[in-house]
């Protein structure tokens, strides 16, 4: 199945801020799947049209946490659960990278 190996995939990956390593349709069933597979911070984010989806995943429970320290910053729109966060920004992606990687 596509999101299995999509999850088998990323956990390969070293870094914690991922970007376009899943289309934007298999955004939450590729990360509720890692969730019970990371034992630390994973943030995804898929790129179109300036409007960039991301997922804050912290099996720690520290996602609303990180994403409380971004929300203004990015004028971002989402919320969630302690594990798992989804936000929408248009703010340049650059800044959207840099700005999670400082707060995780």
């Amino acid at each position: 199945e596509l999101t299995t190996y999509k999850v088998q995939e990323i956990l390969q990956m070293e870094d914690n801020v991922l970007v376009d390593v899943v289309d934007v349709s298999l955004l939450r069933p590729v990360s509720q799947a890692l969730l019970n597979e990371i034992s630390s911070t994973k943030i995804l984010i898929t790129t179109s049209n300036e409007i960039h989806d991301l997922v804050i995943i912290s099996p720690e429970g520290k996602a609303r946490d990180i994403y409380a320290a971004i929300q203004e910053s990015l004028e971002a729109s989402g919320g969630g659960s302690p594990k798992i966060v989804t936000a929408r920004s248009s703010k340049p992606i650059q800044a959207i990278i840099e700005l999670l990687q400082k707060s995780i």
